[in-house]
């Protein structure tokens, strides 16, 4: 069968007719596919993706074929699997990689982590709201002492740093006290 022959029969809807001949040039495909790391299936749904595109084209007022059938579909094909190996090259670099160290944290490790985050829940809720505001504003918000003096309304910036070291102060004993509670706890 003719190419020109394909062309007409797609253009007049007998598409079995002509899918028939085209699926010869499906091994080419399968190949190609296989040989740069795509399974059988991808094969398949490259090559039905491809003969879409071809019928779609066909279907054009405007199309014009320079070089044959065969050879515009794997070409077309060849173009599929190049963008489904970019996308999931892309997709495989977004997600993350299931050997990281959070993985790989032993049981031991990922006990005392948590107790840390226990212990650091337990300081805040025990550290005044006025102090945990000035740690969250110097600390977080990384606004100057000044500015921090002026929205809390100290009389100085020399009354706000005094207050920071208060608080500081004040957070580190509560650290020690959890702390020390919690390694009686796990001896």
């Amino acid at each position: 069968m003719s190419d020109q022959k394909i062309i007409d029969l797609i253009k007049t809807g007998k598409h079995s007719k002509a899918l028939d001949k085209l699926y010869k040039i499906y091994p080419a495909v399968k190949k190609h596919v296989t040989d740069y790391g795509g399974t059988e299936s991808d094969a398949q749904d490259v090559f039905q993706d491809g003969l879409l595109i071809l019928i779609g084209k066909i279907s054009d007022a405007n199309f014009h074929l320079s070089s044959s059938i065969s050879t515009f579909v794997f070409g077309i094909c060849k173009n599929l699997n190049r963008e489904n190996i970019r996308r999931v090259s892309k997709k495989q670099n977004e997600e993350p990689n299931l050997q990281d160290e959070e993985y790989t944290k032993s049981v031991e490790e990922f006990f005392a982590e948590e107790l840390k985050y226990e212990a650091l829940d337990e300081v805040l809720i025990k550290v005044d709201k006025r102090c945990l505001e000035i740690l969250k504003m110097f600390y977080y918000q990384k606004l100057p002492m000044k500015v921090i003096a002026n929205r809390l309304g100290f009389k100085s910036e020399t009354s706000a740093k005094t207050q920071k070291y208060k608080c500081l102060e004040k957070a580190r004993k509560l650290i020690l006290n959890v702390f020390s509670k919690t390694k009686t706890i796990l001896l």
